[in-house]
């Protein structure tokens, strides 16, 4: 049953899916504690998470404890429909300084596999991550899903 909401929840573009035991007892913490949201028991909460390819061409340089990394990946793919490079937003999280000190030092342009909740109808990711770098990819494999494809041709 659980695959079947999960499908219905991606195939309508909904934002996520909360199921509540009926059984199960309402309680919500009262300690003050935010570093996780309070949940009840008996409440699951799940949200797609989509990820795709995207060409990394430039990065904004990190400020504060991130001066010497990156502080940001622009990301951008290929419209298919015309062959032109789209932006789609921008990656932020980039996980460690470590990382970030590397992806500083690396060769661009290149690919970079990125995870995210959703995409606007302009192409831009919401609540990407920086999953990994693509060696194994080529730039030109680097394209727009057919949700958007001819978005290049709306964007003049």
């Amino acid at each position: 049953r659980v695959s079947l909401l999960k499908e219905i929840v991606v195939r309508d573009g909904w934002e996520g899916l909360v199921l509540y035991d009926s059984h199960a007892t309402t309680e919500y913490r009262l300690d003050g504690r935010t570093e996780t949201p309070p949940r009840p028991q008996g409440c699951w909460k799940w949200k797609p998470i989509f990820e795709d390819d995207f060409i990394v061409r430039k990065f904004e340089p990190g400020t504060g404890k991130n001066k010497d990394g990156v502080g940001k990946l622009y990301l951008s793919q290929i419209d298919p429909a015309t062959g032109k490079e789209v932006a789609c937003g921008e990656v932020a999280d980039l996980g460690t300084f470590t990382k970030r000190r590397e992806l500083a030092l690396t060769k661009y342009p290149f690919v970079a596999q990125v995870e995210f909740e959703s995409r606007t109808q302009s192409g831009a990711l919401r609540i990407s991550k920086l999953l990994r770098i693509r060696d194994d990819k080529e730039i030109a494999g680097c394209v727009l899903p057919e949700s958007h494809r001819g978005i290049s041709e709306k964007k003049k």
